[in-house]
């Protein structure tokens, strides 16, 4: 899964749901209905988890 952040840990949107199988992808965050700030992307593997760091800037 893919979830988005707001700077406080609240989870704002799901952008991928569930478990894809390996491969590489492309997804988009429609982040229209979100003022500038700071945002995190976080992806959920199996046993693992990353997370980026993302700058809106309107």
């Amino acid at each position: 899964a893919i979830t988005i952040h707001d700077i406080n840990g609240s989870q704002i949107s799901e952008i991928v749901s569930g478990n894809l199988p390996m491969g590489i992808y492309t997804v988009m965050w429609h982040a229209n209905d979100y003022p500038s700030g700071i945002y995190f992307a976080k992806l959920n593997m199996d046993q693992t988890s990353q997370t980026i760091k993302l700058t809106l800037i309107r």
